[in-house]
């Protein structure tokens, strides 16, 4: 009932804002809203595994803080792929099928179910986001309302598989199901912030948009980035599996993290001297 109630304030709000282009506070209320009706239902960040050594890194009050940062992060870093048609909708579907490998693997049969009725539910949208079979006619948009919401149910979900006595993954596996839009959220704010902009304003920075000034079409951007996102998870969960240390596991995305900022930051190096040149 918790997540219905924030996953009907944020839908209510999202499609508000595709209709009036609502300012930042409200939604950024609502979502902190969303987030607190979870954790009074007991669903938050209070624990971030054996980070340290043997020992569990517990958040305690302070968790709560933390899942209210880590709910504005993972509406946000949804929200900023929706840059190519199909692009929001494939890594969707990644997540929410590397959720239900995680969930089936820890023996949570019924969250299995819900992450595949959900990927049942995003397909036909992908298929009409791209325009298959029939066309621009029926062509179709996620907006906000859809963004949202779906950051909201994916952080939702891994709140669930890495908290609790039912856990069934390492709070830093989570990092590795949602790897390509959290790392490209924080690089673009990163890069804003260095720039002197807004970290929240609208440029070509993300990583289908680095891609495309490559040369490559959006189905190429697509597909590579629906690849990259596939095996990052796929690693994830394989670490997880062969019980490979958090702080290892955590050490090795960092280190994943640095070699994504380093690419991308070359790649659009190379493409502003291409301007100059030109």
């Amino acid at each position: 009932m918790a997540y219905l109630l924030g996953a009907f304030l944020l839908l209510s709000v999202g499609i508000l804002d595709d209709y009036i282009d609502l300012p930042v506070l409200p939604r950024v209320a609502a979502q902190a809203l969303a987030a607190i009706f979870l954790m009074i239902d007991g669903v938050y960040l209070h624990s971030l595994g054996n980070l340290l050594a043997d020992n569990i890194l517990i958040l305690g009050s302070f968790g709560y803080l933390i899942t209210l940062f880590a709910t504005w992060a993972a509406i946000n870093a949804f929200n900023m792929t929706d840059g190519i048609d199909g692009l929001l909708g494939g890594l969707t579907c990644v997540s929410l099928i590397s959720l239900a490998i995680c969930f089936a693997l820890g023996g949570q049969e019924d969250l299995m179910i819900w992450c595949l009725c959900l990927t049942a539910i995003v397909v036909p949208y992908l298929i009409l986001n791209l325009g298959w079979p029939f066309g621009k006619s029926l062509k179709v948009f996620m907006g906000d309302a859809g963004s949202t919401l779906i950051g909201f149910t994916i952080l939702w979900l891994l709140l669930l598989a890495t908290q609790g006595e039912n856990a069934v993954i390492n709070p830093v596996t989570g990092l590795w199901i949602i790897a390509v839009p959290l790392m490209d959220m924080v690089l673009v704010m990163i890069r804003r912030i260095k720039q002197g902009s807004s970290p929240f304003k609208p440029d070509r920075s993300h990583l289908h948009h680095i891609l495309m000034q490559q040369g490559l079409t959006d189905r190429q951007t697509l597909a590579s980035i629906i690849m990259l996102a596939l095996f990052i998870a796929g690693l994830g969960i394989l670490l997880e599996q062969i019980h490979v240390g958090e702080s290892l596991s955590l050490i090795l995305f960092l280190f994943l993290f640095m070699g994504y900022s380093y690419v991308l930051t070359q790649l659009q190096r190379q493409h502003q001297n291409n301007l100059k040149k030109a």
